[in-house]
């Protein structure tokens, strides 16, 4: 198999690290022939897509509550118990009424549907009922990236493993601006881990979806800057502190704190700090509370330690972290050419970009076959907690009738909601190529 990535620092080369993710991650065939698994392949299981309900489904299990939904391992009802998995996201329409999200559950909705990368979660349908509204999306069985963060000795990773992760992160981020969307919520979280290996950026609700393509190309922006994406032109308030951003705080950009408005440098920014925390195992700016965290953004020293828990951290690591992480944005790493600067960067030297698109490279992990018992990195608190008042009749249970009700008013604010693609998505065999989902 050929090299992805060639170490800079190769005196002081670390051994090579597997990720330590659950044993049901492993493949058998050869390395670099990343496949569907039966949880997102072959939707000519599925009934009609014009007439697919949530009553086709039943739940296994809740894999994670997020700020304004909830995420399910459901299962297609009458398949194989050892096929037709996905995750389903559901959101109740009058919560989003109420909060004020609307438009935010119809962005993501958006986004998804017309996203064609390898790297971005693939969402198969999106359907609603009176009451809800629901994603079907691929099932990734590796979990998220901050829960195998947690698991790894020292809770960070050797900068080989970082590297390849971060790459992945970037090609995604590529394609989301050239596509005019700004994503806006990278953090751990947010990276999923297919069985293959390989990284799925989710949650874009968050993300905002401006009418330029390829913002990475200041010559338009430059040359129209009335164009230029600049948005949430107020600054954070201490009441938004609380309320807005708990739990995120640490990968907000500085010109969001200002209020000055922003592009998308924003993603440059919070690729830096995923860089630092996955080599470092904690943020740069972490205060005691949300304000501090903010006031160190703004006028903290940037501290880059020359050792991580893994040993020495390259010169190179360092200074990409050191560019990503500009308080100006315009000196920031990707102002001028976007991703192609960051790519550019010596820390990337050796880097081929097309193994790693095509998911012919293997990524850094233990590998095994998939269990669909096996949540080790999903929410652990979860596991034997999961409120069966509150979670009851999500997905409803076999024998109810699933007669669509007729459009309400609740319905209208989401009449283009659904999303029903034309084509069953193509089943991939084992062996066959990786490729981007058409």
């Amino acid at each position: 198999m050929s090299s992805l990535l060639v170490d800079i620092t190769m005196a002081r080369k670390p051994k090579p690290q597997h990720i330590q993710l659950p044993t049901h991650m492993s493949r058998k065939h050869s390395p670099g022939t990343a496949e569907l698994t039966s949880a997102t392949v072959n939707m000519k299981g599925l009934p009609n897509f014009d007439k697919l309900s949530p009553h086709h489904f039943e739940k296994v299990r809740l894999l994670g509550r997020g700020d304004v939904g909830k995420v399910y391992l459901v299962h297609l009802r009458g398949a194989p118990k050892d096929s037709q998995y996905y995750a389903m996201k559901v959101l109740e329409k009058q919560d989003m009424i109420n909060r004020k999200k609307v438009q935010r559950c119809l962005t993501e909705r958006e986004i998804l549907s017309s996203s064609r990368h390898p790297f971005i979660v693939t969402m198969y349908a999106s359907f609603q009922d009176e009451d809800k509204l629901y994603m079907l999306m691929e099932y990734c069985a590796g979990g998220e990236l901050f829960r195998v963060l947690q698991t790894q000795p020292n809770k960070c990773l050797c900068e080989s493993s970082v590297r390849f992760f971060i790459a992945e992160v970037l090609l995604a981020l590529e394609y989301l601006h050239k596509v005019g969307v700004v994503y806006r919520d990278l953090k751990p979280e947010n990276v999923l881990l297919h069985e293959s290996g390989h990284i799925r950026l989710t949650d874009f609700d968050l993300s905002k979806r401006t009418s330029i393509t390829n913002l990475d190309d200041h010559s338009t922006t430059r040359s129209r800057p009335w164009l230029f994406p600049l948005f949430a032109k107020k600054a954070i308030t201490r009441a938004h502190h609380c309320q807005s951003f708990v739990g995120t705080a640490e990968y907000i950009s500085p010109e969001i704190i200002n209020g000055t408005g922003y592009g998308p440098c924003v993603d440059w920014w919070t690729l830096g700090i995923l860089l630092y925390e996955m080599i470092y195992a904690k943020t740069p700016y972490r205060g005691e509370n949300n304000d501090e965290t903010f006031n160190k953004v703004l006028h903290g020293k940037l501290n880059i330690p020359v050792n991580s828990c893994h040993g020495p951290v390259s010169k190179n690591c360092r200074n990409l972290i050191k560019k990503l992480l500009h308080v100006d944005m315009n000196k920031r790493l990707g102002h001028k050419h976007g991703a192609k600067d960051i790519k550019d960067h010596a820390f990337f030297k050796g880097v081929n970009w097309d193994a790693l698109q095509t998911q012919v490279a293997q990524a850094p992990i233990v590998k095994g076959e998939i269990d669909y018992t096996d949540f080790t990195n999903f929410q652990q608190d979860l596991v034997d907690s999961d409120d069966e008042n509150d979670d009851r009749d999500v997905i409803p249970e076999i024998g109810v009738e699933g007669v669509m009700p007729e459009m309400d008013q609740r319905s209208k604010l989401f009449k283009n909601f659904v999303y029903t693609p034309k084509t069953p998505t193509p089943t991939r065999t084992k062996g066959s190529p990786s490729q981007a989902i058409a």
